[in-house]
């Protein structure tokens, strides 16, 4: 999906074009070490499902994605930074 197009720059058939040739979500994912992902299911500039989509395409085993319900783009109130010490300290 696409975000809301800047104003005054529009979005052209090209850089939809270009944008095809880069899109990483269709194939296996060769990451094997672990990996932690945090999304807010509020995030309003990508949406939650995205993070849903790579966590399924990681070839790791050691993989966990964790949706923050209240949660926004920025993760950034003290409950998320929390989440993310505890994340980082699991992987310790």
């Amino acid at each position: 999906t696409l975000s809301t197009p800047t104003p005054g720059r529009p979005i052209t058939f090209k850089f939809l074009e270009d944008g095809k040739k880069n899109m990483l979500l269709t194939k296996p994912i060769n990451i094997s070490c672990p990996v932690r992902l945090l999304h807010g299911r509020k995030d309003q500039v990508v949406g939650f499902t995205t993070s849903e989509k790579i966590i399924e395409l990681l070839d790791s085993k050691n993989k966990k994605l964790t949706i923050i319900e209240d949660g926004d783009h920025s993760l950034s109130r003290e409950t998320d930074l929390n989440t993310l010490y505890k994340n980082i300290e699991e992987l310790l």
